[in-house]
């Protein structure tokens, strides 16, 4: 809700409470001017916010901000906030230019424009474009076709350096209970010569007036407001919707619905507003409505920078929430990688998988590249096993898009990769067979050795046991002299590596 002021003439301030969208019509749209800076009058403080802000309208019902003082000066008044409660009729003032504080209502005089004129309903003939909004915003008729030198004759303008020639309108709205308190103000210059004159840095025709207050303000605009959620869900998953909305300085609250009906309010903040909830089984349309904050739009109505924008509604977002998946890990294969491994391909079967499930695993040393959807019961995933990652039982776990997992707390074991610590010897010399002794740690009944480059052949690998093995290097008299690695690997791929030279 959003409270607007209501001045009495003695100056005494109560509240009345005002619906938040009571004003969303077409006369919110600025009012064109150039001026610089408020005559010294303004904003008057006894009038209601956005001070300064009514619009003036021709027999058609166009927005006009100048005209001819030889002829009628507008066809209707508007203002552009809610009236006074139980208010259904207006009127219109021209007056010297007085702030509120100094010239109340009950002590007004000047001509009047419009008198006690009837705004619910509108009188008969009143453009379409104000009928929609005037139950929600007074608006009056002129009853008069009089010119606006006719009533300037019964004001005297400003002699305030600068703002020469300027007087007040006023719209003043008239409740059934009799009060006559709530008003709204504007300031016309006018020039009733033969030749252009400024007031307040605005240039001012012969025979024109042009309304000098209040500020340009921006059009209303509607915000750009985008709904966004993830899909599709499992049962009993949370999800976050995020609306966000532009321009991001805009205040207010987003109303989030589902199937049409609310489900949670959200301050927004930097142009977004959030709600997570754990949505039902079954189909959701979901949309973000914006309600901004008027009353903070309003505190800038009347600057140059002015931002007041409208209610907004999302598109829809569809979603669908399934049965609540069931996975389960029951093996891998192989079921034990050594630290070192790299790349291997490991077969993890079990239940409920789906295109799309992902392996992964308690241990931070080893991790899983891609993974290849086979079947419901079977993926692949590719394993790295760092040389420093730790040793024993790994929970295997299997994840599917929508959230729901499967793990397997005795399917991988992490064994200790091998670790050489001398070769003997370490020089071989060309055109000689040499039995190499590495001794070491976590050395596995299969091992395997591999030499880099040419010229050097491998045979006879013997496991001698855990801290012993023994291998035939035949070095061809070709062979060229330097460096060569030796890779040796587990059967359960952990593994290392130790060099040999040639000389």
């Amino acid at each position: 809700m959003r409270l607007i002021p209501r001045v009495f003439a003695k100056g005494a301030v109560v509240t009345a409470a005002v619906a938040l969208l009571a004003v969303t019509s077409p006369i919110l749209s600025g009012v064109s001017s150039a001026q610089a800076t408020a005559p010294p009058w303004e904003p008057d403080p006894n009038a209601a916010p956005p001070y300064g802000n009514i619009q003036l309208f021709d027999a058609n019902g166009v927005v006009i901000t100048s005209g001819s003082v030889s002829s009628q000066a507008f066809a209707y008044a508007a203002a552009t906030t809610a009236p006074d409660s139980g208010s259904t009729k207006a009127t219109v003032y021209w007056r010297d230019p007085q702030s509120g504080a100094s010239n109340p209502p009950a002590t007004w005089s000047g001509p009047q424009e419009s008198y006690n004129t009837p705004f619910t309903p509108p009188p008969a003939g009143t453009p379409a474009t104000l009928v929609a909004d005037a139950a929600s915003a007074p608006v009056a008729l002129m009853y008069s076709t009089a010119t606006v030198n006719s009533w300037l004759s019964g004001v005297t303008p400003s002699t305030t350096a600068g703002y020469a020639d300027t007087i007040q309108v006023i719209l003043q709205d008239t409740a059934i209970n009799g009060d006559t308190d709530f008003y709204w103000s504007t300031d016309i210059a006018y020039n009733t010569g033969s030749s252009a004159i400024t007031v307040d840095g605005t240039n001012v025709p012969a025979d024109t007036w042009v309304q000098l207050f209040p500020f340009s303000a921006a059009p209303k605009t509607t915000p750009k407001l985008a709904l966004s959620a993830p899909g599709p869900l499992s049962a009993g998953t949370s999800e976050t919707l995020t609306a966000t909305d532009v321009p991001t300085a805009t205040a207010g609250l987003v109303v989030f619905e589902d199937n049409g009906s609310a489900i949670d309010t959200a301050s927004i903040s930097a142009g977004k507003a959030t709600y997570t909830y754990i949505p039902a089984q079954g189909s959701h349309a979901y949309t973000a409505s914006y309600v901004p904050d008027t009353a903070k739009d309003e505190t800038h109505a009347n600057t140059a920078t002015a931002t007041q924008v409208s209610s907004a509604t999302s598109t829809t977002v569809d979603l669908t929430v399934t049965a609540a998946s069931s996975v389960t890990v029951t093996s891998a294969s192989p079921d034990a990688l050594g630290q070192g491994a790299k790349g291997i391909k490991v077969t993890i079967t079990g239940t409920g998988f789906v295109s799309g499930a992902k392996a992964s695993s308690s241990n931070t040393g080893l991790t899983f590249g891609s993974t290849t959807f086979v079947s419901s019961t079977e993926i692949t995933a590719k394993a790295t096993v760092k040389s420093t990652a730790t040793t024993g039982a790994e929970t295997l776990t299997v994840k599917d898009p929508s959230g729901a997992t499967g793990s397997c707390s005795t399917c991988l074991v992490i064994d200790a990769g091998p670790v050489i610590t001398s070769v003997s010897p370490a020089t071989l010399a060309p055109g000689a067979a040499t039995t190499v002794t590495f001794t070491g740690t976590g050395f596995a009944t299969e091992v395997k050795l591999k030499v880099s480059g040419t010229g050097i052949t491998i045979s006879k690998v013997k496991f001698v046991n855990a801290t012993d093995v023994t291998a035939l290097f035949t070095v061809s008299p070709s062979a060229a002299s330097g460096t060569y690695t030796v890779t040796m690997t587990n059967h359960d791929d952990g593994v290392t590596t130790t060099t040999v030279t040639v000389s």
